[in-house]
Parts: structure tokens; C-alpha cells; sequence
């Protein structure tokens, strides 16, 4: 029995509205895949939104998308697709009402940031994404480049 009535509320008005917040692993993994791709991608900061459908599970999401400083990149959201698909996410948007999730506040250490790299990085790797994924990153890294020109 809960004994705080505010806490209690808090509860349960997240299940009225069918949201499950699980165990927290998929807060942590929007916060390692943010990392991820400033590392990767050598840019200052992302915004990483993620959508899920009241129905969905701890690791079902319904929608990934990635904006930096205003500008919306798609190959930084097929980047961060592939992330999540190696951390053993299923992605399925049915057209269904969803919600947004917390972006990642982006406070956190260098040896935050080189774990979240490394992590994704070996998970990417065990499901066999690295070798497929590593020439149409290479062509996005070039396309990233070209429309850093144009922008600047």
C-alpha cells in the first residue's frame, strides 16, 4: 500500500491514461542513441523524439525522429532507427493515437558519452547492422557534409 497520496495519484493517473513506464531502459537507450549520435556524427546536439502508442510495450515504439537546431536530417533518423532495431526495439507505427517520450536533457559526462557510444556501437555490431549500415553511413556522413555547406 502506498502510504505518500501524492505519489499514489501519480500512479494512478499514469495507468488511467495507459501509459507503462516500464523499467527505464528506454529512457537510458534515448539518452545512449542521443550520445551516440553526436559522437558519431560530429554534431553539437540532437534532439531525439520518440512516439509509442498506448498499446505498445517497454520495447515497442511507434515513431524515431531526429532534429538538429531547427533542421530536420533523415539520415540521422534512419541512424537512429538502426540503433534502436540493434537494441532489440521493434518500431511500428499503426496510425494510432501516440505519445511523445522525453528527449534526452543531454547532461552528461565525456565517460557518459564514450560508454553510450561504445554500447551502441557492440550492439550494432552482435546484430550484424555494422557491415550494412557502415556504407550507407559513410554516404550519409558525405550527404551531411553537403548540406552543412549550404547551411553555412
Amino acid at each position: 500500500m502506498l502510504c505518500d497520496p501524492e505519489q499514489g495519484f501519480q500512479v494512478t493517473q499514469t495507468r488511467c491514461r495507459g501509459f507503462d513506464p516500464g523499467d527505464g531502459r528506454l529512457e537510458q537507450d534515448i539518452c545512449d542513441i542521443s550520445m551516440w549520435l553526436v559522437e558519431k556524427y560530429r554534431v553539437p546536439f540532437v534532439h531525439l523524439w520518440i512516439d509509442k502508442h498506448h498499446f505498445q510495450h517497454d520495447y515497442q515504439i511507434a515513431c524515431v525522429a531526429v532534429m538538429v537546431w531547427e533542421k530536420h536530417l533523415d539520415h540521422l533518423t534512419a541512424a537512429a532507427r538502426h540503433a534502436f532495431l540493434a537494441l532489440d526495439y521493434e518500431i511500428r507505427d499503426t496510425g494510432a493515437d501516440v505519445y511523445a517520450l522525453q528527449c534526452c536533457e543531454g547532461n552528461h559526462s565525456r565517460h557518459d558519452a564514450l560508454r553510450a557510444f561504445s554500447r551502441i556501437e557492440a550492439k550494432r555490431g552482435v546484430r550484424g547492422c555494422s557491415s550494412a549500415l557502415d556504407s550507407m553511413e559513410i554516404e550519409n556522413e558525405e550527404n551531411f557534409k553537403k548540406s552543412e555547406k549550404f547551411t553555412s
